[in-house]
């Protein structure tokens, strides 16, 4: 093709078309190719934390364990895994959705799951990191229907107060996931020095972050 003043104009042929094509359309499949790869092995990683989390301390579920330590994770069938969901799963096996469930020592509520500390020598720093080695952290309270299930336990546990994931960082109270503090929801019993927050079964107090007392941590529950 040429312009007006004989100026040459080049222009692609088809032959070269179709190779652009072709090359695009390799590179284009290629990209899908990784990530369905990538998503298989996120996939088997996920797969094989979940399993690791329900048998981490368990001693109630030992020939799922064992299987699990004894073979590969992410090399388990569809079948095993729908045998593993038939054992650990006491309601809905058979969902497609299949069943939340918690480590063993958890109390599962809801979404989520819950550990109550036996130990009372522990500051609210030492709490909070003995809840993140668990995958956890200290007790967020979200709303009335939680709180009440909480404080219902602690009655029945019959303890004397534990650390949750309130304190005082300076902008106000926060909590531990970054959440300022409701005031509707909770009052604090306020003290002269304390900048850290325990719970009994009716009250919350402010104390001492460096006294020493039970914890709550709450995580996630899984699915399998």
């Amino acid at each position: 093709m040429k312009t007006p003043d004989n100026t040459k104009i080049w222009t692609p042929s088809w032959k070269f078309l179709i190779i652009t094509v072709l090359l695009g359309a390799n590179i284009v499949l290629f990209r899908i190719i990784e990530a369905l790869v990538y998503n298989r092995e996120l996939s088997e990683a996920k797969h094989s934390e979940i399993l690791h989390e329900l048998c981490m301390n368990s001693s109630d579920v030992p020939r799922v364990c064992q299987r699990l330590y004894n073979h590969h994770p992410t090399k388990q069938s569809n079948t095993e895994y729908k045998e593993l969901r038939q054992e650990l799963c006491v309601y809905n096996a058979d969902s497609a959705s299949g069943c939340l469930l918690c480590p063993n020592g958890w109390i599962l509520h809801g979404d989520d799951c819950y550990y109550y500390s036996d130990v009372t020598d522990r500051t609210w720093d030492q709490s909070r990191d003995q809840c993140e080695k668990m995958g956890a952290d200290l007790l967020v309270i979200k709303n009335q229907e939680q709180q009440e299930f909480i404080q219902r336990h602690l009655r029945q546990r019959r303890e004397d107060t534990y650390w949750i994931g309130l304190h005082h960082d300076g902008d106000g109270w926060r909590w531990v996931d970054g959440e300022h503090y409701n005031s509707s929801l909770i009052q604090i019993k306020t003290q002269p020095s304390g900048r850290c927050v325990l719970m009994t079964d009716s009250d919350y107090y402010q104390e001492d972050c460096r006294s020493t007392n039970r914890w709550i941590c709450l995580k996630k529950a899984v699915r399998i």
